[in-house]
């Protein structure tokens, strides 16, 4: 199976304690289609918890990202399901692009793949946040494109990857 190597971004702290604490977090760097047609890179945060991905109003609105608009809410049997299209509190319409990875290793494009995702209504104040969030590569990523996601913690710092069929 072909791979598409991610990034990571190790980060060490020290407490008030002093005990030292090794944060990580894996990027997969997204090349997204402006409504331009010219194409942007932008590094998404590959969050396991996350259902949907997220691309935050600051980038799909500022940017001028091109998506396809497929709803508002979500409904189940019992009816329209409350909150299930929020992020951070605020509402977001539901959609989809293609977009490619970019190996990290390589600096080689993927083939498109569909990027699923919440489209937040408007930015997160300012009074809310200390910086801007980065877009998020939510788990439907990886069924939607029947990728496999390689997480190795053996070495000194995390190793990722997506296996492509």
């Amino acid at each position: 199976m072909p791979s598409i190597a991610l990034r990571t971004q190790p980060h060490s702290f020290i407490t008030d304690q002093g005990i030292p604490a090794f944060a990580q977090r894996i990027y997969a760097d997204v090349l997204l289609t402006l409504q331009s047609g010219r194409t942007r890179s932008l590094p998404f945060v590959v969050d396991t918890g996350a259902p949907f991905s997220v691309i935050p109003w600051h980038v799909w609105h500022e940017l001028g990202v091109g998506w396809e608009f497929w709803g508002r809410e979500f409904h189940d049997e019992s009816g329209v399901v409350p909150n299930a299209l929020k992020w951070d509190g605020i509402d977001c319409d539901f959609g989809g692009l293609e977009v490619a990875i970019i190996d990290a290793r390589t600096g080689n494009r993927s083939e498109s793949q569909i990027l699923v995702a919440k489209f937040p209504r408007f930015d997160i104040p300012k009074s809310h946040r200390v910086s801007r969030p980065l877009p998020l590569l939510g788990m439907d990523f990886l069924h939607t494109n029947a990728l496999r996601l390689i997480i190795d913690g053996r070495g000194s710092a995390l190793v990722g990857e997506f296996e492509t069929p």
